[in-house]
């Protein structure tokens, strides 16, 4: 049996969410990736945004991902499977903290031509090195958790 919607009921209804555009998932992620301090995963994104009352669900978060890494404009940090802004750097060494997770990218443009030759020689097209080390932030080592 269906109820009427009188105006005392339509208020504790929830509002349904209007559908929003691809550029406004986009910003909302993009931006959240920006204002985090370190790697933010897609489930970390799904939650701050459904905490701001912007609700989003990892999948949605997942296909927004996507687009703005083939745009350029976020990084994957595969040994933490998180994103973060990405910076003009090409080629990098990316250093992570295993504690607070506190990253640092570093040209290596030093080092690309080695990378290549063992590219090459294993027979690799690789069109971008991003090298991933795992260590210690200076913080953490002196017992000073990054906030």
């Amino acid at each position: 049996m269906l109820q009427a919607t009188t105006p005392e009921t339509a208020q504790s209804m929830p509002v349904a969410q209007t559908r929003r555009s691809r550029t406004e998932l986009e910003d909302m992620v993009h931006e959240t990736i920006k204002s985090a301090n370190a790697p933010i995963g897609a489930y970390q994104i799904a939650n701050r945004l459904t905490a701001s009352g912007r609700a989003i669900v990892p999948n949605q978060v997942y296909r927004v991902l996507k687009r703005l890494l083939d745009a350029g404009l976020i990084r994957k940090i595969l040994s933490l499977s998180a994103f973060m802004p990405a910076n003009s750097v090409g080629d990098a060494m990316i250093c992570i903290c295993a504690d607070c997770h506190a990253t640092k990218v570093i040209p290596i443009t030093d080092i690309v031509g080695r990378l290549r030759e063992i590219s090459v020689t294993h027979n690799m097209k690789v069109p971008e090195y991003i090298v991933e080390i795992i260590g210690q932030c200076v913080g953490c080592s002196k017992g000073r958790k990054r906030q």
